[in-house]
């Protein structure tokens, strides 16, 4: 389940970001994250948003960090990209507010 996943987070640059396969969440929606996944996600250009809390409002969520597009890899165990966090993503995980990804 996605929400039973759960990454420390650590000062590696490439972290894994995304289990693979079949994917059902705690509101019961179905993803399949597989190759196809990353292909369209990469042909889009567009660098992800690493926020806090999954924050989805009508105004938007600031970023504390961007996964590069362009680095997205699918592994055997799940996806994996690079990771740079800005300066209030990097006190976030300093002062220990967040742990895991």
């Amino acid at each position: 389940e996605m929400g039973s996943v759960r990454i420390e987070f650590n000062a590696k640059e490439v972290v894994k970001i995304s289990p693979a396969g079949t994917i059902t969440g705690f509101d019961g929606r179905v993803f399949i994250v597989d190759e196809n996944t990353i292909a369209k996600t990469k042909a889009k250009g567009v660098d992800l948003p690493l926020n806090i809390e999954h924050c989805f409002t009508e105004k938007g969520c600031a970023a504390v960090g961007w996964f590069d597009v362009n680095t997205l890899e699918l592994k055997e165990d799940g996806v994996y990209a690079r990771l740079t966090l800005n300066e209030e993503g990097k006190e976030l995980i300093k002062n220990k507010n967040y742990r895991y990804l």
